[in-house]
């Protein structure tokens, strides 16, 4: 196990490394000027807004989350947790980091260590979910700009992860994970956080909203790169772009690189080459996203962690506990 985790960040930063190099080679002219050039101060502004006002929804979704069953915190709260782990990916370079953030700053205001950490998964499989769906809205427009054999390739990847999420995996929890007999036993917090997974499934108006906000803190993103888009010229519509989004976003969140760099450019490259934007273009707005996404995370991360009060060193010792925690 630890020789896995010592490999996982060189290995991160290799893929990454990579895909990058691999780009700028393919490409004609020069990055940094085109770069220089294309940045609009007015694009940037409108992307960061609603960049932010994805961070809004997504707190609203996390202080629905962690107050299921017993109310630990306000939105205001939520906020500034939100925005911690945000940051805190950053300064720990994987996902990790935010993830022990969350749930450090979640014990802090009452909530254990078993219900936060079940209510950090729920809720990177929201943001997984939101994708999902919005993919697959969106994907029969993409008909009108590849063959019938990509199309029926998307189609059938996008309609296999529906399938999986929405039906499968409930069901599979609800009807067979929760009733198993060892579970149905479990005492203290164990079964505190069996009960928070009933209630969060036994409740459609609940999952409702939940899936409600996942999905508009979602189209905060999508019309940030929109903006970007258009400021670099290329000729395409919200529509257009929406087609291969959610896509793109679901293979830049794979963990397999730092922060989505390289991957996420690849992603891009690939789908908006698809609608016909040139690789430059789109390897431009990719770079465009992270950098306003990473100005964004450290611009409202830093009041929020210093206002959090939470000792970044203490973060060992949660890592610690959570590996002793049978789920």
């Amino acid at each position: 196990m630890k020789r896995l985790k010592n490999f996982n960040l060189p290995f991160k930063i290799l893929v990454s490394f990579s895909i990058l190099v691999a780009l700028v080679i393919r490409m004609d002219g020069h990055i940094i000027e085109d770069l220089a050039e294309h940045i609009r101060a007015s694009a940037w502004a409108y992307a960061t807004l609603f960049m932010v006002i994805q961070f809004v929804l997504l707190s609203f979704r996390w202080e629905m989350l962690i107050n299921i069953g017993k109310r630990h915190m306000n939105f205001k709260d939520a906020l500034k947790i939100n925005l911690t782990s945000q940051l805190a990916n950053l300064i720990f370079i994987t996902s990790i980091g935010g993830m022990l953030a969350r749930i450090a700053l979640s014990v802090q205001h009452g909530a254990t260590v078993f219900k936060s950490l079940i209510a950090t998964v729920f809720d990177r499989l929201m943001t997984l979910g939101a994708l999902i769906v919005l993919a697959a809205l969106f994907i029969p427009g993409l008909a009108k700009h590849v063959d019938n054999q990509t199309f029926a390739t998307f189609s059938t990847l996008i309609s296999t992860f529906v399938i999986t999420m929405f039906v499968f995996a409930p069901m599979f929890l609800n009807f067979v994970i929760l009733r198993m007999p060892q579970v149905t036993k479990l005492k203290g917090r164990m079964r505190y956080g069996v009960r928070y997974l009933k209630v969060l499934l036994n409740n459609p108006i609940l999952c409702g909203k939940i899936v409600l906000i996942s999905l508009v803190a979602q189209m905060g993103l999508f019309v940030s790169v929109f903006f970007l888009t258009q400021s670099t010229g290329a000729d395409i519509t919200f529509l257009q772009l929406m087609t291969v989004l959610p896509i793109i976003s679901i293979v830049a969140a794979l963990p397999i690189s730092i922060g989505g760099w390289g991957v996420r450019e690849g992603a891009f490259v690939y789908g908006l080459g698809l609608l016909g934007v040139p690789m430059e273009t789109a390897f431009l707005v990719s770079v465009q996203v992270g950098l306003i996404s990473m100005l964004t995370t450290v611009l409202t991360g830093l009041p929020a962690l210093m206002a959090a009060n939470i000792k970044l060193g203490s973060l060992q010792n949660l890592k610690e506990t959570l590996a002793h925690v049978k789920i």
